[in-house]
């Protein structure tokens, strides 16, 4: 992929102006530095504004409290995995350590579940900001630093960034649709931080692109304060079944509540009948806390008959990517044999 240095810059600058970041920061990092949320975000910003980057190794959850005292850290950037880990943690290992410098706790590159928002918020006294973006495009949406701050919201678009949500079966006709207000379409973004395309795929640059607009195959809606909120990307997390469209995060968001819950991924296998039927899989704060029936119980209170999953399975690892994205689609081949 061509990221010209000044689009990086650009965007680059443009998030640390929304967040306040200044020389005075000190971010403690334990992401991978080989994508955009490690190396881009965390360390590169931190060598624009000039403050100070404490690097880790690795993300060791059993460490990361006492690690942010002791380095009198005002940053933590993570995935949600790391966030869900950190509620986790038994409630004696957080105390008298001091949290006090810490003024921005971001979570980035997969989805924040509401669970895990409200329990760090609960457990910590802070509220994790949320951004949104993509290696073509640098950062497009983020959480103000001032508020508000909601429960699997993405924020605002970022300033000097365009964003629309548009239709995305009219977008592969290549068409422009904008949907109307409150309903769900595919982020469409264009701003000085995009990519020049794909090294030498001339073809897959194009495939990206739509009349000067970036594609990013997320689907998302913008709720009544105007923040963006994400529903999935359109090839594997929004479900067809039984004549409904129904996005993943809903059902996933939902096992989260339950106390037992670590993680949770629900994938749509074929289904000759319905078109789609939901399969869920889930890891366990707690080997054997609860059963898979228990669960699917918890489901059925929360969600409209036509959301609950098929079949649930406890596993001990869900497949993901480097910045921890769940590989869905390697899901899928794993687990449709398993389907009653």
């Amino acid at each position: 992929m061509v990221l010209s240095q000044r689009a990086l810059a650009t965007n680059l600058r443009t998030v640390a102006d929304a967040w306040g970041w200044t020389s005075a920061d000190r971010l403690l990092l334990t992401l991978p530095c080989f994508h955009l949320h490690g190396l881009g975000l965390g360390i590169l910003t931190s060598l624009l504004v000039g403050s100070t980057i404490l690097l880790r190794e690795r993300f060791a959850v059993d460490e990361i409290l006492g690690d942010l005292a002791a380095s009198a850290a005002t940053m933590f950037f993570g995935v949600p995995t790391m966030y869900s880990r950190i509620v986790a943690l038994p409630d004696d290992r957080g105390r008298g350590v001091d949290l006090s410098r810490m003024r921005l706790w971001v979570s980035g590159s997969a989805p924040l579940s509401a669970a895990t928002f409200t329990r760090f918020r609960d457990r910590f006294g802070a509220e994790i900001l949320e951004r949104y973006g993509m290696t073509e495009c640098g950062f497009a949406l983020s959480s103000t630093l001032d508020g508000p701050r909601r429960a699997g919201a993405v924020g605002r678009v970022l300033p000097g960034v365009d964003c629309r949500l548009v239709a995305p079966e009219a977008a592969d006709r290549g068409e422009i649709a904008p949907v109307p207000p409150g309903e769900q379409g595919e982020i469409l973004i264009r701003g000085p931080g995009l990519f020049s395309g794909y090294w030498r795929r001339p073809e897959a640059t194009t495939a990206a692109m739509l009349a000067g607009w970036l594609r990013s195959g997320d689907l998302a809606y913008v709720d009544e304060e105007g923040l963006y909120r994400i529903v999935g990307r359109s090839s594997v997390d929004i479900i067809k079944t039984r004549g409904f469209k129904v996005g993943a995060g809903e059902i996933e968001d939902v096992l989260l509540r339950h106390a037992a819950v670590s993680e949770a991924a629900v994938v749509g296998v074929p289904d000759a009948d319905q078109g789609q039927r939901f399969f869920a899989a889930v890891t366990l704060a707690v080997t054997g806390s609860v059963t898979e029936a228990e669960l699917l119980a918890h489901a059925r209170k929360h969600l409209a008959p036509h959301k609950v999953p098929t079949a649930l399975v406890v596993v001990e690892q869900l497949p993901k990517t480097g910045p921890g994205k769940y590989k869905k689609i390697e899901l899928v081949r794993l687990l449709a044999s398993r389907l009653p």
